[in-house]
């Protein structure tokens, strides 16, 4: 198998399922909580959604295409950088209350 498929499947699919994740779970928030914080926080999740279903077509144009040399090494650095924020986030534990104001201080 060739290594840039499974890199693939774990940076650039992995990029976008993290990134749902956190719009689901951002979503899920907003429903449970319809206050101003909340939906900013959900629409954030959706933005960053969306660049990374841009990011992960750009990671494939980066591996699977010829690439333009020093513009694709950049663009790898910044989608490496996106997709290890994300986890992060990801990661993060929301308050057992489901409330903004432990997270925020």
């Amino acid at each position: 198998m060739d290594p840039r498929v499974v890199f693939w499947s774990i940076w650039a699919v992995g990029t976008v399922v993290v990134y749902a994740v956190l719009f689901v779970r951002k979503r899920r928030h907003y429903r449970q909580h319809p206050d101003p914080a909340s939906l900013r926080d959900a629409l954030q999740a959706f933005g960053l959604f969306l660049v990374a279903l841009v990011a992960f077509f750009g990671i494939t144009a980066a591996l699977f295409l010829r690439g333009a040399g020093l513009a694709a090494l950049l663009f790898a650095v910044s989608a490496g950088v996106f997709f290890v924020v994300g986890l992060y986030s990801a990661f993060e534990r929301m308050p057992e209350n489901g409330g903004h104001a432990a997270r925020r201080q």
